[in-house]
């Protein structure tokens, strides 16, 4: 089980938040939407029957117009069972603790 807490700050635009993990081998999204600025600030993404393995974890805050408003990309080693409250910054940090998603221009 993959468990992903993601802590966003949504604008009057912002209508969905999406999340996808990709290995050579496994693909997995999800997405939530959203009421604009008014949306909950924090999320949490459970995936099972992950295989284990490297991924690269994306996640867009996307707006009504379909334009890309935050992207965060980073690495999430899975092993037997892992959770985390991590999130890639904008700036490319990758490490196990938490990180809000903050405006950016999409990658």
């Amino acid at each position: 089980t993959i468990e992903i807490e993601i802590k966003i700050e949504p604008t009057t635009d912002t209508e969905e938040l999406r999340v996808t993990a990709e290995s050579g081998g496994h693909y997995r999204s999800s997405s939530i939407w959203l009421e604009g600025k008014d949306s909950q600030k924090v999320h949490t993404f459970e995936w099972h029957g992950f295989p284990a393995g490297d991924y690269e974890v994306t996640g867009e805050l996307i707006a009504a117009s379909g334009r890309r408003e935050v992207v965060v990309r980073g690495a999430l080693p899975a092993i037997a069972s892992y959770r985390t409250e991590w999130w890639g910054c904008a700036g490319g940090g990758r490490s196990p603790r938490s990180c809000a998603l903050s405006r950016s221009s999409p990658g």
